[in-house]
């Protein structure tokens, strides 16, 4: 099975992923970013433009439907809104179509527990908002989803509940 997992930078995927994985083992996961920087595509924010952003998509979807041949399981977080310094770049509605994962979930995490990763990870370049900021942007992001997949194929889990309910969509897919 192959989930696709979207929500705003600090939503708080790369965490669930990893819990998810490491309960899930016969799963693959990682980021969209980690599946471009593996075919040698740019994803520093602050040294990528929107022709970069542009094409970044497009050999993102081949290499997400190369990972899905080669392993039967995987979790791959994705973003519907890619946020840069200047600007935000929404994925095209096609590519996210083009994904076709089996199960797609947006993390709906509350806007403070979403600024307090953005200004603590350092791991991550993320932009640096409000509160207020956060929540349109989650909630427009939420809409743009909406706009690529159909209502009963789009999962919205809070960031708390995230992980009980995606491990009981693995585990009804197990059996």
């Amino acid at each position: 099975m192959h989930i696709a997992l979207f929500g705003v930078a600090g939503s708080g995927k790369s965490t669930l992923t990893k819990e998810l994985v490491s309960t899930n083992p016969e799963y693959v996961g990682l980021s969209a970013s980690t599946l471009l920087k593996q075919i040698g595509r740019p994803i520093e924010i602050s040294k990528i433009g929107s022709d970069s952003l542009s094409i970044n998509q497009r050999q993102l979807i081949t290499a997400y439907t190369s990972l899905k041949k080669i392993n039967k399981n995987t979790i791959v977080e994705f973003h519907a809104v890619i946020e840069t310094e200047n600007t935000e770049f929404w994925v095209p509605i096609e590519a996210l179509r083009q994904l076709k994962p089996d199960l797609i979930f947006f993390i709906n995490a509350s806007p403070d527990d979403v600024l307090y990763r953005r200004m603590h990870d350092k791991s991550k370049s993320r932009k640096i908002i409000s509160e207020v900021e956060i929540l349109n942007l989650q909630t427009m992001a939420l809409l743009h989803l909406t706009k690529a997949y159909s209502s009963d194929r789009l999962n919205v889990v809070s960031n708390s509940d995230a992980f009980k309910l995606i491990s009981k969509a693995i585990n009804k897919g197990k059996q």
